[in-house]
């Protein structure tokens, strides 16, 4: 894993706990921690930062560019 996949996947677990802290019902998807489950909806990394980030919940100048 290179720097730049450790900093995405950090960024999707600080978006998940952020997630569950408001309650949604966020999990992880399997053991790689690349894929997460809201509800019955399968999201990569990227796309749980992005919804976290449009719902104003994740910070966007956390994120690494």
């Amino acid at each position: 894993m290179d720097a730049t996949d450790r900093d995405s996947a950090m960024a999707a677990r600080d978006a998940a706990e952020d997630l569950l802290a408001l309650c949604w019902p966020v999990r992880s998807s399997g053991d790689d921690l690349k894929t997460w489950r809201i509800g019955d909806s399968e999201l990569t990394d990227e796309e749980l930062i992005g919804l976290a980030t449009r719902r104003e919940i994740l910070s966007a100048a956390g994120l690494v560019q």
